[in-house]
């Protein structure tokens, strides 16, 4: 993305235009977040379209005009805003509802630069320029993702944070916890090594998880700081530990 950007400002216009990316990576591990969190350091206007939860084809790119019902779709709403390169995240873009991948057939001129040039919703059937949208699409299984729609996309995989790495993908997520929420000034904010011991075995997903439940428990007994035990107490531990009785 760095190098895209370096690219970028070799423009005599300076104009943000980034090819798609798919990452691609085992669930939890932080794809998601890099999206928004990307969107935000541009400082671009972003459409999340979680594509399992798509309820038709034209949720993408509008009801036609023919119909009584007709309406824009999510393209023609991320255009609709002062930004010429809004981000577009297609999260889960291996699992189209009923494996219905038809739905997702809007999206092939889309993500070529020379015929997004033209975009159409088609509810409105007025022309616009799409070609400078930032697409970004999240998948767990890129066997999953159908091959045409694949080889318009720049294939990132994103491995799970090693040990050395965790320490800093924890202090990013409790920052964040902090900054969302006013409870947090009550607490103090340096972990013992005991619990980032046992947070860095944990997904980023569950590390949040677990984080915001250890300092509910912390709140319950009334104490200012959290431990090892109020990981255990958290949702994430609990459902690695209870199991199911065969």
């Amino acid at each position: 993305m760095q190098r895209h950007l370096a690219l970028c400002q070799r423009n005599p216009d300076r104009v943000l235009r980034l090819p798609p990316m798919l990452l691609t990576g085992e669930p939890g591990v932080g794809k998601t977040a890099y999206a928004r969190q990307l969107a935000h350091l541009l400082g671009a206007p972003m459409v999340d379209v979680t594509v399992s939860a798509l309820s038709a084809g034209f949720s993408l790119a509008g009801l036609d005009a023919s119909y009584e019902s007709a309406k824009p779709g999510h393209i023609w709403h991320a255009l609709d805003a002062d930004c010429m390169s809004p981000v577009v995240l297609l999260d889960e873009i291996d699992k189209p509802p009923r494996d219905d991948l038809a739905m997702l057939g809007s999206l092939y001129p889309l993500l070529e630069r020379h015929t997004a040039r033209r975009f159409a919703d088609q509810a409105l059937l007025l022309p616009v320029d799409a070609s400078y949208i930032t697409w970004l699409a999240t998948c767990n299984d890129v066997a999953g993702v159908e091959p045409a729609m694949r080889s318009r996309f720049e294939v990132v995989h994103i491995e799970a944070p090693s040990k050395e790495q965790m320490p800093l993908v924890i202090a990013s997520v409790q920052r964040e916890l902090i900054n969302e929420n006013e409870w947090a000034a009550g607490f103090e904010h340096e972990l013992s090594e005991g619990v980032m011991s046992a947070l860095s075995a944990m997904t980023p997903r569950e590390l949040r998880q677990a984080l915001e439940g250890a300092y509910a428990s912390a709140a319950q007994a009334e104490r200012n700081r959290i431990t090892v035990k109020d990981l255990a107490r958290s949702p994430t531990q609990l459902l690695r530990t209870i199991g199911f009785m065969q």
